[in-house]
């Protein structure tokens, strides 16, 4: 998980990196939880690891379900 990832723009989650996107797609993120990750993790400031972290530690069926907390 680098944090150096190729950046892309998908509309509904605005600039995210490449890496970070295929997991949003991989365990089906949707754009509320991703915005309220985003908020809760970093204050509005991503961090791609982190990001990434929690979506793979959330997803242990396969799906995100979020557990913050």
């Amino acid at each position: 998980m680098s944090n150096t990832s190729k950046m892309t723009f998908h509309e509904s989650y605005g600039n995210v990196s490449a890496r970070t996107l295929r997991l949003i797609r991989k365990y089906n993120v949707s754009p509320a939880d991703y915005t309220l990750m985003v908020n809760r993790l970093h204050g509005g400031v991503p961090s791609w690891i982190e990001i990434e972290r929690h979506i793979v530690s959330n997803s242990e069926t396969g799906m995100y379900r979020p557990r913050y907390f």
